[in-house]
């Protein structure tokens, strides 16, 4: 059994002061945020501490496990939420804010805790690979599922709130953990999609983290408000079983390769071994020229990589069509030999 390990004192005492003193709450309002973020326990405080509501925040952080990642995880997030509410002064962050924040870079924390990029390894299998945040209605659930099925053939991990969360967690909690650490996300657009504020929040918060984004119309409706200036892959009634997920594959690459957005190409090195695994499977030429237009949008700098550049020689062995011997992966030459 792992020892209780206490949140460290700089970021417990800024976090405690800022609840006391001219805090924004009262003692029910810190009762209730700590609940809210799934801390109902409490320790007593054995350190004189002046204040009621002060005493009350500490006895709450005495009970977190800072060693726990998932508590560790939750608790950021309370700070942040902390941060927000504190009141500014003629635009400017009081002093209860800058502790925190100077507290935060103490203990190894120079980010907010917003754009802290939890590891959240429960939520995604396998752990280790790129991470899909799909986005959808209710009504769209069993869509969802099929999506995630058929990203898990690509070999993505993918997060649908609807199956992913047990029962005991706080559901809230466990989508914005997964919001976190998620590397893209997929929005299964339909005409109903934006009435819903819980999914035009996920996308939001997707949008403020600057990564890739695509959405998928299921019944031909257009993305609306931030994602309109982004082109759906449209489903249709003629299509065969894997055509759809195929289009998503293609676009998923071509956002993350060409940078769709300004943080989109922090995974690309997750995903070229995916569409690198996909050309070797290719059996027809159409296959092969879509997957290698896709591979000459990656990074340049992306190839240096030895391990990559062994799966691309086997994918142009593999596949000795007189597409690929007549120069189909000419564009890519100058990493090899020649051979």
């Amino acid at each position: 059994m792992t020892e209780h390990r206490l949140i460290p004192n700089p970021l417990r005492i800024a976090v405690r002061n800022a609840m006391g003193g001219n805090g924004p709450y009262v003692v029910r309002q810190i009762e209730d945020l700590f609940r809210t973020y799934g801390f109902s326990d409490a320790k007593p405080v054995t350190e004189n501490i002046t204040g009621v509501r002060r005493e009350v925040a500490e006895s709450h952080q005495l009970a977190i496990d800072w060693g726990d990642s998932n508590q560790k995880d939750r608790y950021l997030m309370l700070v942040n939420e902390v941060l927000r509410e504190i009141p500014k002064t003629d635009g400017k962050s009081p002093k209860e804010a800058r502790d925190i924040e100077r507290a935060l870079k103490l203990v190894g924390l120079d980010d907010p805790p917003a754009s802290q990029g939890s590891d959240a390894p429960d939520l995604w299998n396998p752990p280790d690979a790129p991470r899909v945040f799909i986005s959808h209605r209710a009504e769209e659930k069993l869509d969802a599922e099929k999506m995630k099925r058929s990203l898990g053939y690509y070999g993505f991990a993918s997060f649908v709130a609807h199956s992913e969360i047990a029962p005991t967690r706080e559901w809230r909690l466990e989508i914005q953990r997964a919001l976190r650490s998620c590397d893209l996300l997929l929005a299964l657009i339909t005409k109903k999609f934006h009435k819903s504020i819980w999914v035009d929040q996920e996308v939001g918060w997707v949008l403020g983290r600057d990564l890739a984004i695509v959405a998928v119309s299921l019944d031909g409706a257009d993305p609306k408000g931030f994602l309109e200036s982004y082109q759906a892959v449209k489903r249709h009634r003629s299509d065969k079983s894997g055509d759809l997920p195929r289009s998503v594959f293609i676009a998923i690459c071509d956002a993350v390769f060409r940078g769709q957005r300004p943080h989109a190409t922090t995974v690309v090195d997750k995903i070229v071994p995916l569409a690198l695994a996909q050309l070797e499977r290719a059996k027809t030429e159409d296959g092969i020229r879509k997957l290698y237009g896709l591979l000459t949008a990656v990074p340049k700098g992306s190839w240096e990589n030895a391990r990559l550049q062994a799966q691309l020689q086997a994918a142009r062995k593999k596949n000795r069509t007189p597409l690929s011997e007549a120069g189909v992966y000419d564009g890519l030459g100058d990493l090899f030999d020649g051979s």
